[in-house]
Parts: structure tokens; C-alpha cells; sequence
């Protein structure tokens, strides 16, 4: 009979190389011990994996799985698919757990039934800029109170709302593996900001969620990270996308009258922000990214986010050059520059 695992860890491992120490050893030294590590070289092109192995070579509740570079989300989804813990939890792995998280994550969990339980972190800084640049970081990750009773994901986030305490990332999370599975919830692949979209999905099925108010996770708050990098125009597109995907998620679904107004105020600002990166973009760096979109995609970009910008005007006008150079294309010209009409 096989040994019930407890608690799968998912570690996604993507040029991490001066992290992921620091990461296993928070994980392997849980005082919780009936767990998988799942590590996953995500095509990594440093020597993270080099670290990985001398961890797993120690610890046999280690598994690597290798597989071609396939962006966060992707990694994740082969996390979902491998896991056999009765919960999972995602990781970021320049990040790490005190070294109690889990053991009192599940045994909340496990004594309410909860589909999620949701906890705090405390950010440390790499540098004294980041601090500085980043002052509010302490104050937004931390909640202002306890949210310990057990109701609904919507209900709960309904709660937070009004102290401006819902948080997004996924690694504040702690997931009944079950409640994911059945429900087929999955990362939206290849797009930035998916916690946005995930954390909105999860919340508005699960049936029993609650709340540790202590701060069981240290986030990292390191130059070249998604948060603290330069933002272009993939940071705009994925709020764009977590939207659109969030607004046909929840159509049909049974969703409060309470729920369906933060949700609204949700997306307006998200879409604030989506609007606000563009804004501050070179208009080359636009056009470019709007042009390499689905057709049905841009439509939808240009309607509900470019409108709303400062650079629409600018916009307009490369958008009809290029259609003049098209038409000229179409049209052709003689030997001697006289017009040549095709067809």
C-alpha cells in the first residue's frame, strides 16, 4: 500500500540558480513531512538544475521532471498533472516557507475541509532601492485582520474587499487538489499576470475557504523579477487576456450580487493598469505587439484598451500610413510610376 502523501509542492525551475538553495531548503525542512517536491526544469539555462539534483540526490521526496521551456503557467499545469497530494501548493522558487507553513496549512485544511486556505507573506529586500522603491510592499502584503471563517471563495473575497486585503498571488494559496482536479482549473498559458486570472477562477467555485493571518512565506523582492522589472507591452497584454478569459469564465455561473460588484471593480483596475503601460511604451513597441495579435484579439485590444489611451491618436495614424502603404501594394505602379490597377 502506498504511503499517503500529504502536501505536493510545486517548484518551477527557470533560471533560479542563485534562489533555489535557499527554496528546497525552506521546503525540505518543513516540520510537515509527508510531502512531494516537484521540481520541474522548465528548460532552465543556467546551472539551477545542477542544484536541484544534489537536493534530490538527499531527499528522495524530490521529483524532477524536465521538459521544454514553456513559460510559468505551463510549468505549473505538468505540477497539477503529476501531483498526488491530497493538497498542492505552488512556490515561487526565488522565494521560501517558514519552516512551519505547511504542517499549519494543512492541518487547517484538512481539520474545515477547505477547498483554500489563504495566507500572508513578508517581503525582504534584495537592496536598499527596492526598499525604497517598494516602500507600501510590507503594508499590501500583509492583511490588516483575520478572515478565519469558513464560508465561500466569493464571500470571502467579498470580505477582504472591503479592507482593500484580497491578494492575488498564488502563492499565498493552499489548494485542495480534488477541488482544482474536479473542477479542471488550469494556468492560462503564455501570458503574464495569470494569478490575476487563477485566483479570480478558484475563488468563484470554491465552496469552503478560510484564512491563517500570519505570514508563513518570505517574498523576495529582487531586481529583474516580473514585479520589479520595466513593464512592456506583454505586462498590458496579459492583463488583457486575464480579463477577457474572466469575463467568459464566469458567464452562466452562479455568482452573488456582492461578488459580481468586486469583480467589476476587479477588471476596471486591472484594465487601468493594462492602459496605464501603455501609455508610458514607445508607440513602436505598441503597434508592434497589437499587430502580432489574432485578429480577433486586436479588435477586442484596440475597443477596450487602446481607446482608453493616450497613444490611440498616434495609433490611428501609423495604423492608416500602414494601410496606404498596403493599398499602394494592392494598387501597384508601371515602369514609369504610373498607377496600375490590379484584377
Amino acid at each position: 500500500m502506498e504511503k499517503k502523501i500529504n502536501v505536493s509542492v510545486v517548484v518551477p525551475v527557470y533560471d533560479v540558480e542563485a534562489y533555489i538553495a535557499d527554496c528546497l531548503s525552506s521546503i525540505v525542512s518543513q516540520t510537515l513531512t509527508d510531502m512531494e517536491i516537484i521540481c520541474i526544469n522548465d528548460g532552465t539555462p543556467d546551472d539551477s538544475m545542477a542544484i536541484v539534483r544534489v537536493f534530490a540526490g538527499r531527499d528522495d521526496r524530490i521529483k524532477i521532471i524536465n521538459k521544454e521551456n514553456g513559460g510559468l503557467s505551463d510549468t505549473r499545469n505538468v505540477g497539477i498533472d503529476n501531483a498526488n497530494g491530497e493538497y498542492i501548493y505552488f512556490i515561487d522558487s526565488d522565494d521560501y516557507l517558514d519552516i512551519r507553513a505547511l504542517e499549519m496549512l494543512y492541518a487547517k485544511a484538512v481539520q474545515e475541509n477547505l477547498d483554500i486556505v489563504y495566507f500572508d507573506t513578508k517581503p525582504v529586500f534584495e537592496t536598499r532601492e527596492l526598499k525604497e522603491r517598494f516602500r507600501g510592499c510590507e503594508a499590501y502584503y500583509s492583511r490588516k485582520k483575520a478572515y478565519d471563517d469558513v464560508v465561500t471563495g466569493q464571500e470571502k473575497l467579498v470580505e477582504m474587499a472591503e479592507n482593500n486585503d484580497v491578494l492575488v498571488p498564488v502563492f499565498l494559496q493552499f489548494f485542495k487538489r480534488s477541488f482544482i482536479r474536479d473542477n479542471n482549473i488550469k494556468f492560462y498559458k503564455g501570458i503574464l499576470h495569470e494569478d490575476n486570472l487563477f485566483s479570480m477562477q478558484v475563488a468563484a467555485l470554491a465552496q469552503r475557504v478560510s484564512h491563517i493571518n500570519e505570514c508563513l512565506h518570505i517574498r523576495r523582492i529582487r531586481p529583474g523579477s516580473i514585479m520589479t522589472g520595466e513593464k512592456r507591452f506583454a505586462n498590458s497584454y496579459g492583463y488583457f487576456i486575464c480579463e477577457m478569459e474572466l469575463i467568459e469564465f464566469l458567464k452562466g455561473r452562479d455568482v452573488s450580487a456582492a461578488f459580481g460588484k468586486y469583480i467589476d471593480a476587479f477588471l476596471s483596475s486591472t484594465r487601468r493598469l493594462a492602459i496605464d503601460i501603455i501609455d508610458n511604451l514607445p508607440l513602436e513597441e505598441v503597434f508592434y505587439g497589437v499587430k502580432t495579435m489574432p485578429p480577433d484579439m486586436r479588435k477586442a485590444y484596440e475597443d477596450m484598451i487602446l481607446s482608453q489611451s493616450n497613444k490611440k491618436p498616434h495609433y490611428d495614424r501609423i495604423k492608416n500610413r500602414k494601410r496606404v502603404s498596403v493599398l499602394a501594394k494592392i494598387i501597384g505602379m508601371g515602369k514609369k510610376g504610373e498607377c496600375r490597377f490590379v484584377g
